[in-house]
């Protein structure tokens, strides 16, 4: 799912041809705000790794999107009730076009 929702990210939304492809950056990104890089192959751990992705799975992160794939810091916006497709919009908002 977050090879998919990267692919659309780029191809839908962030496409620019001066910067190339970026789809890995936006799985990355992904992967790495659910803390999933903690967990490289030397320190796999399979219960913390699926109780992230449970929590994931049951929207059981932080208001903001703390602890998903997508997270503000200047936001009310629930992420907890709205699709990942907002989520990701709110998000690139905030961290690639918020100029405050």
């Amino acid at each position: 799912m977050l090879v998919a929702l990267a692919r659309r990210c780029e191809e839908d939304i962030m496409q620019d041809p001066d910067e190339g492809d970026r789809t890995s950056l936006w799985f990355w990104t992904m992967f790495e705000n659910l803390g999933l890089e903690k967990y490289p192959d030397e320190k796999f751990d399979i219960t913390a790794v699926m109780n992230i992705i449970e929590r994931f799975l049951n929207r059981e992160y932080a208001k903001n999107g703390r602890g998903s794939i997508f997270y503000t810091i200047r936001d009310d916006r629930d992420f907890r009730s709205a699709d990942l497709w907002y989520q990701m919009a709110w998000y690139l908002d905030e961290h690639f076009y918020y100029n405050p």
